[in-house]
């Protein structure tokens, strides 16, 4: 009991000392009332909010009073968003890959889906490139190079383990 409250005592007295040297905690500013994202992608003072089948676009040009401008329901549970060149590439699950044209925020519309074997759990950007992972929750997965001009065509793959969660292309 005596050790349980001495490091209790010694967390107060770290997080005491934290605080009293300049650091400050964060602090939330505001909120949503959406539920909880997936996935949160930045175009301009725009966020891009990936929550269960739908997209949430919301004006976050003043960061105390954000506001929802569009909502757009897609098939599929999204699991990730990039936005490149006022358009969103949705990672839809099992849907694929879902291309939105954000040019107009408050009304983003589907241009169209790319479909690829399995659950697509996460995309990236590289110029004319998509990538885009999938897998079907077998521990086996498919990294996919899809070309975008002049429309969506895979231009190569390569079988990965475990199942994908993210893709970063340097």
């Amino acid at each position: 009991m005596e050790r349980g409250l001495a490091v209790v005592v010694a967390v107060m007295a770290f997080l005491g000392a934290w605080t009293a040297g300049g650091q400050q905690c964060p602090e939330l500013v505001s909120a949503l009332p959406f539920g909880y994202p997936n996935v949160v992608a930045v175009d301009g003072s725009y966020l891009v909010l990936g929550i269960g089948h739908g997209l949430v676009v919301v004006d976050q040009s003043d960061p105390t009073e954000p506001r929802s401008v569009a909502r757009l329901a897609l098939p599929g549970t999204i699991l990730d968003v990039v936005v490149d060149q006022g358009l969103a590439y949705v990672a839809a699950s099992e849907a694929g890959v879902r291309v939105v044209d954000l040019g107009d925020p408050a009304s983003p519309h589907e241009l169209q889906a790319i479909t690829l074997p399995g659950s697509v759990q996460a995309v990236a950007i590289a110029g004319d490139l998509l990538f885009a992972a999938a897998g079907g929750g077998t521990g086996v997965s498919e990294l996919y190079a899809v070309s975008l001009l002049p429309s969506p065509s895979v231009v190569g793959s390569v079988a990965t383990q475990g199942d994908p969660l993210d893709v970063n292309v340097s």
